[in-house]
């Protein structure tokens, strides 16, 4: 077995790869005590940290087969000199940053207290500011510098907690996308992911009517002062379009997409995952081992080095 005196008359940068080696050799059992503490921790810490469920539901691009705006949509458009963009699948998938969306959601104390909990004062039912180093630190620099030490969640809060939380994903060998979110109720995942949902399908229903309404409005006083009968004709049909448009989005229970498979949660929590965590567990356990007795060693070398000079 190799000693603490292999290394005496060598310095901290004189080292070979031959003597880490034969110094790990020579502490074996230190190694794997090392070893079986850290993965006892670790995996102690993943097995009992708090569980999450995940709500989910897949959806799919609206069918368009039915919205075809045809040759006289087009030469409305042409005439009136718009490309007649509307709210789509992509869109509703972009939108879930939307800052609307956020304000939604803050207007719910239900939703709002769930998600900044740390920020809410039960007893007292109101905002308070959130506990912790960082936050307290935060509050002194905005002391220091003239602003308010603190204040209530904000909508923008809200909207980043959205675009983080709420995570899309592509179905593979489908249009579809999956939409899915986690928290340890399993009740108010579904809740929360619904009415993400729900509110962000009215956001964009009523743009599109808005939009439509508009495009009705420009058609008719166009309408009004056109001479040539053909276009009469076909800024009619453009309307009357428009019309079964608005009939339409005002009926779906969906505006903007279509439920492949229906809102969900699964009955089984996804974290912790106890292979995941056994894993993770035995990485951390072998680097953090041969870490902690290596900076053990150098420690001792470094004090030898001190005392000898």
């Amino acid at each position: 077995m190799v000693q603490e005196a292999d290394f005496q008359e060598k310095g901290a940068m004189e080292f070979t790869i031959f003597d880490i080696i034969r110094f790990y050799a020579g502490h074996v059992r230190l190694l794997l005590v090392a070893f079986v503490v850290i993965f006892a921790a670790a995996f102690f810490m993943f097995l009992t940290s708090a569980k999450q469920y995940e709500a989910g539901m897949d959806v799919l691009p609206p069918d368009t087969r039915q919205q075809s705006q045809g040759v006289a949509g087009g030469l409305a458009q042409a005439l009136m000199g718009e490309s007649g963009n509307s709210p789509d699948f992509g869109n509703f998938l972009t939108s879930l940053g939307a800052v609307q969306l956020g304000e939604k959601l803050m207007a719910d104390p239900a939703i709002a207290t769930k998600i900044f909990a740390d920020r809410w004062d039960a007893e007292k039912k109101q905002w308070k500011p959130a506990g912790g180093l960082r936050s307290m630190v935060g509050r002194g620099l905005r002391s220091l510098f003239g602003l308010e030490p603190w204040a209530p969640p904000t909508a923008f809060e809200m909207r980043d907690y959205i675009k983080g939380a709420v995570k899309v994903t592509k179905v593979t060998d489908s249009r579809a996308s999956r939409l899915a979110y986690q928290h340890t109720d399993p009740a108010f995942a579904k809740l929360f992911l619904g009415r993400v949902v729900r509110e962000l399908d009215t956001i964009l229903r009523t743009q599109k009517l808005a939009q439509i309404g508009q495009e009705n409005d420009a058609l008719r006083a166009r309408f009004n002062v056109e001479q040539n009968s053909s276009v009469r004709d076909y800024m009619l049909r453009w309307i009357s379009e428009n019309e079964n448009k608005i009939v339409e989005a005002e009926s779906a229970e969906f505006f903007a997409f279509r439920v492949l498979d229906p809102l969900s949660v699964n009955p089984q929590p996804v974290t912790p995952r106890p292979l995941f965590a056994l894993i993770i567990s035995f990485i951390l356990a072998v680097v953090g081992g041969i870490l902690l007795l290596g900076l053990l060693g150098f420690i001792r070398i470094l004090r030898r080095n001190m005392g000898a000079a």
